[in-house]
């Protein structure tokens, strides 16, 4: 099932998994409670019949937190067939909302795993599943959740998921070894893998028609509406009753072929259905991809696409992973025979340049040999399992306008007891026992508005709609509400605020003098022409059909160089450059944490080299002190950062010529190097990075920078996007004893000084290395203080940007936004609040936004868009408790008439006013511009109380004032009792009147409400709505005026009433002046005093 709700709280697990940090003090909570969780009684449950989950990464995010024994007793489930019985089904209907009463009912704890039946699973977003107790083929149990199953490991006394775990504990050669030929082909062996791991394939469930019917209206929202329905029976409203029930029907079926058409799109990008050559028992067999089992051997090809999370044990291939990560780089897997270490215990999380994972493309493959892989994970295992897991289970929002609304209808709901008890007296009197009842339950479920919800949903899927249109691909309803919120806006800087195409500006070379723009006709110099062998060959760029494949530097670089670059025979590939040959021999890939990556290279003469680029710092650091000038680097990198190039460092090694360079071990060369020079290129500034910057930060959104990137690079970046104004102080930090004032470089300050003198004036450019240092001296409030002041953080490592944006979350209770377009920028998109990534191609999964564009113009959309569709909830809820409390005067006004209105009375106020206005209101578009501004979702108020506390008031009013009006006529008809005894008088001009007035009431209602400035369009633009609102205000109008024509036979009006056209016209008058207090007390007042001068205030500010 897919759920649609959010949490925005971050919770760590207290066990291992993919993507979630474990921060010093979670570590040692983590640690204090499992060791609370060593439990002394055999197998492994203590008095509270709590169970352990062991380590593991599988679970992804979709985590398990506790899971507790149970046993179903046969007398309890008894007594409660009994109970559902007797009760026609009541019972149950209670029992599917309340998990707690279903424990107390059904199951009781359990001591002993032997005994028990059921597990009840608390889940990481805190909701509870009761699964039942399976019995596995290999005599051991365990239980399915969320389309995980679990199995219990005697030897650790804990649940675990079941995965293929043989590949654990064995040296990367036994591996080899051990799968060379593939599974046994025995057919008990094959079955029982396919009982233990099912199919290789991610299976979306999706419900059919009567299994959604039975599961959506068993819900305790339908509850509500099954008990209004019977008392509108019981009263004698048949018609409304039933047309009530099959409205929820239609939108419970509507809401069915949304989840239905969101389903089919998940089943689309999880299906991988490919004929597969398989080897079992070393012979060649053909399978379909879904029958594949964790242990077969297979057989990559050019343009496959990976069917599940596999091992490379023979052979390398490059492989595009954008549908994970939407970046769409060739990525280099290399066999596990290249890895340095074969005595190496296999490790999932430390083995991705030799695994596959399911869903990314093969581009290239080696073709001298057959380039095989082991299946290790499949299905909702694997790493792209684990992501569909989450977005089917998404953590549920904690939102605080759903938890004080929830709390206001309470209040209502006092109150109208309170109302219904000081008229108990005349109600008693004028009803019989039974309607006096009916009549208390109708005020309890008036003050409940069951549709609220349906109106929530159909604004967050009208938002997302509207996005789609702006090619914003939204996974999440529920996050547009949350982008209402967000506070602060982190940006990623390389192909998110600047273009990712580069300029290549020069190089310096080892001398580090003058910046060289062109490669030289002739290379005098040996180091000048080994840093431009360098350039040629230490990159991950890849030839594909004649075309260049890589990073954008790396593709630049080569270009730069002069080289042009082969796939190799005995080699990973060659750079050719006239005479010159290179042999890339061997080949480790960039990666963040060690911001380098290195290659061994053999010439056409046999000599042998270790080239390594980085950057600079990490260059400085690895080289040999004696082979470059400190001062004269520092001098030149800071000139380049200043100017906002990017810089790229060399370094190189000149090796043995008798040595093997593939039993070359990476930490043997980055160490002692050489230096050679520096790279300059230049990452322009998108065209409207500065423009939206700017808007962003004209609606107090607080911008800031996560980089990767030189601390200098990136501040100038931030000068150039307007994330920093001219005008700022700005001190670099690059550590506690190294910080200065960007414009006076050669003054040092003492940045824990200058926060206690208070001479708070600068803002602060920060380096990952300077944060751990923070971080490591247990000053929080010194944290807090540096936090709040750095606009830039710069080399930063991808864990470092989900921490950064972590304690944002926790420290300043702020809400978080993450833009990004890398796959270093995964994590920290999926711990933001809301997250964004542009995906060119495939949707990028991490992201519950995806821009198919390249501006980051789509977050004032996304903001914007949030902002309405809050706006546009809260006027939903404000008009739906209004119209209930409209309903609620009306039932005691007409209680002193013995009537109420007739069933298609109560019919057109609803289902021709008051819903398809509410459902209307969701087509208002935002306005293209942020405002200071935001949605005021408190309900507990001075504004809310004021603005619905005065409709309320007029409304009421001038029900009443219509009603008293009516009773001073001559021709008033003084009612006595109920129709023949029994039902409610549903045709005299008490009851007609106050119908005429409901209608227009229920339309101003919703027209008061409508909030435009500063958050959305204004009324007449939403056209479906101010048509439909116009057509029914005018037709009330000459149901007043001309009653005579427009007076129609089904509304049962009075006789009387017909012929009383000057009593009409001053009740229509009555009607307009109270309309028009409405309307002043709400634009003239609430808004005024509330609204528009706050927006006045900040523009003057």
């Amino acid at each position: 099932m897919l759920h649609t709700n959010e949490q925005l709280k971050y919770t760590v697990a207290s066990k291992g998994s993919l993507n979630v940090l474990n921060y010093q003090q979670d570590q040692k909570r983590d640690s204090q409670l499992n060791q609370n969780n060593q439990y002394t009684t055999n197998p492994i449950i203590n008095n509270r019949n709590q169970l352990k989950i062991l380590d593991n990464d599988v679970e992804g995010q979709s985590t398990i937190e506790n899971i507790f024994a149970l046993q179903l007793t046969i007398e309890k489930l008894l007594l409660t067939i009994f109970l559902i019985i007797i009760s026609f089904g009541i019972y149950a209907l209670i029992l599917r909302n309340s998990i707690k009463l279903r424990l107390k009912s059904l199951y009781i704890k359990c001591n002993k795993l032997s005994d028990c039946t059921h597990f009840l699973v608390q889940n990481i977003d805190q909701t509870y599943n009761i699964v039942k107790k399976q019995i596995y083929k290999n005599k051991n149990f365990g239980f399915e959740n969320r389309h995980l199953k679990y199995e219990y490991d005697e030897q650790n006394y804990g649940f675990i998921p079941v995965y293929y775990s043989d590949v654990e504990n064995h040296t990367l050669e036994q591996l080899y070894q051990k799968h060379k030929n593939g599974l046994e082909n025995k057919k008990e062996n094959i079955l029982y893998k396919k009982e233990k791991y099912g199919l290789c394939k991610i299976h979306i469930p999706i419900p059919t028609l009567i299994e959604y019917f039975l599961q959506v209206l068993t819900e305790i929202f339908f509850l509500f509406q099954y008990v209004s329905m019977a008392i509108w029976i019981a009263q004698g409203f048949i018609v409304f009753a039933a047309v009530m029930i099959l409205t929820s029907l239609i939108s419970t079926l509507v809401n069915y072929i949304l989840l239905r058409i969101s389903l089919n799109k998940l089943r689309k990008f999880a299906n991988i259905q490919i004929k597969i050559d398989v080897y079992r028992d070393g012979k060649l067999i053909v399978l379909d991809s879904q029958d594949l089992l964790p242990g077969d051997v297979f057989i990559y090809k050019n343009k496959m696409m990976i069917p599940c999370d596999s091992l490379l044990i023979q052979g390398d291939v490059l492989v595009n992973e954008s549908t994970l990560t939407g970046e769409s780089i060739p990525i280099p897997k290399l066999c596990i025979k290249q890895a340095d270490n074969q005595q190496e215990l296999f490790n999932f999380k430390n083995m991705k340049r030799h695994i596959l994972f399911e869903g990314t493309k093969i581009i290239q493959k080696n073709e001298e040999i057959e380039n095989l892989g082991v299946v290790l994970r499949t299905g909702y295992c694997s790493y792209k399992g684990q992501m569909f897991r989450s977005m089917l289970y998404p953590k549920a929002i904690e939102f605080e306008f759903y938890r004080k609304g929830i709390y206001f209808l309470l209040i209502l709901i006092v109150l109208a007891l309170i109302v219904y008890f000081i008229f108990f007296y005349k109600i008693i009197q004028n009803l019989t026992i039974k309607l006096s009842i009916l009549l208390l339950f109708h005020s309890l479920t008036n003050m409940i508005p069951p549709a609220v919800p349906v109106m929530f949903s159909l604004c967050q899927t009208v938002a997302l709609v509207r996005l789609g249109y702006s090619n914003i691909i939204a996974v999440n309803p529920s996050k547009t509400v949350v982008a209402s919120e967000i506070q602060v806006f982190c940006f990623d800087k390389t192909g998110t605020l600047t273009k990712n195409n580069m300029d290549v500006i020069g190089f310096c070379d080892s001398n580090i003098e003058d910046l060289i723009t062109e490669v030289p006709n002739q290379i005098k110099d040996e180091k000048q022409k080994i840093l431009l062998d360098a350039f040629g060959t230490c990159h991950g760029v890849y030839l594909d059909d004649g075309e260049y494949l890589g990073d954008e530097l790396d593709v630049k670089m080569v270009q730069f160089s002069g080289f042009n670059i082969r796939k190799g025979k005995e080699c990973k590939l060659e750079a050719i450059n006239g005479n010159s040959i290179l042999k890339v021999i061997k080949f480790w890939e960039f990666e963040s944490q060690y911001q380098r990556m290195g290659c061994l290279v053999q010439d056409q003469n046999g000599k042998n080299f270790a080239f390594v680029k980085g950057s600079p710092e990490m260059m400085q650091q690895i080289c040999s002190k004696n082979t470059l000038d400190n001062y004269k680097f520092q001098e030149k990198l800071s000139m380049f950062a200043n100017m906002g190039y990017r810089v790229i460092g060399f370094g190189y090694k000149e090796l043995s010529q008798n040595i093997n360079l593939k039993d070359v071990k990476r930490e043997e060369i980055e160490i002692d190097l050489i230096f050679l020079g520096l790279l300059i290129l230049e990452n322009k500034l998108k065209e409207d990075s500065a423009e939206n910057i700017q808007i962003l930060k004209n609606a107090e959104i607080n911008c800031k920078i996560i980089s990767g990137d030189n601390l200098l690079t990136t501040v100038k970046c931030a000068k150039d996007s307007k994330i920093l104004d001219p005008k700022d102080n700005i001190i670099i930090l690059n550590s506690l004893k190294d910080a200065f004032y960007l414009n006076k470089p050669s003054e040092k300050v003492d940045i824990i000084q200058l926060f206690n003198s208070k001479q708070i004036d600068f803002k602060l450019g920060i380096t990952g290395t300077a944060l751990i240092d923070i971080q490591q001296m247990n000053n929080q409030q010194l944290l807090k203080n540096i936090l709040d002041y750095t606009t830039v953080f710069a080399r930063s490592k991808p864990e470092q940007k989900t921490e950064i944006i972590y304690m944002y979350q926790t420290l300043f209770n702020l809400k978080v936004g993450m833009i990004g377009d890398g796959a270093n920028d995964c994590s920290a998109i999926k711990q933001a609040d809301i997250g964004v990534s542009f995906c060119e191609a495939d949707a990028s999964f991490s992201a519950p936004f995806s821009y198919q564009g390249k501006s980051i113009s789509c977050l004032i959309s996304i903001l914007a868009e949030g902002r309405c569709v809050i706006s546009n909830m809260i006027e939903c809820y404000r008009h739906y408790v209004t119209i209930n409390v409209y309903k609620y005067a009306i039932f005691i006004i007409l209680i002193y008439e013995y009537s109420n209105f007739s069933s298609f009375q109560l019919m057109y106020i609803n289902y021709f006013i008051a819903i398809p206005l509410m459902s209307f209101v969701s087509l208002s578009k935002p306005l293209k511009t942020l405002s200071k501004i935001r949605p005021n979702c408190n309900l507990f108020t001075k504004e809310n109380a004021l603005c619905m506390g005065g409709q309320f008031i007029f409304g009421s009013a001038c029900l009443y004032f219509c009603y008293l009006h009516y009773r001073q006529q001559d021709f008033y008809q003084d009612i006595k009792s109920l129709k023949n005894g029994v039902i409610y008088n549903d045709q005299n001009i008490a009851v007609n009147i106050i119908f005429l007035a409901t209608n227009m009431y229920f339309l101003v209602s919703s027209m008061v409400y409508y909030v435009s400035m500063p958050f959305k369009q204004i009324m007449y633009k939403n056209r479906v709505y101010f048509i439909w609102m116009l057509i029914f205000f005018i037709f009330s109008i000459l149901q007043y005026l001309f009653i005579d024509i427009f007076g129609f036979k089904i509304f049962k009006f009075d006789k009387e009433l017909y012929t009383q056209k000057i009593f009409l016209a001053q009740q229509l008058a009555i009607v307009l002046i109270f309309i028009i207090l409405s309307i002043f007390w709400e634009e003239g007042f609430i808004k005024q005093r509330f609204i528009f001068s706050k927006i006045t205030k900040k523009q003057v500010q």
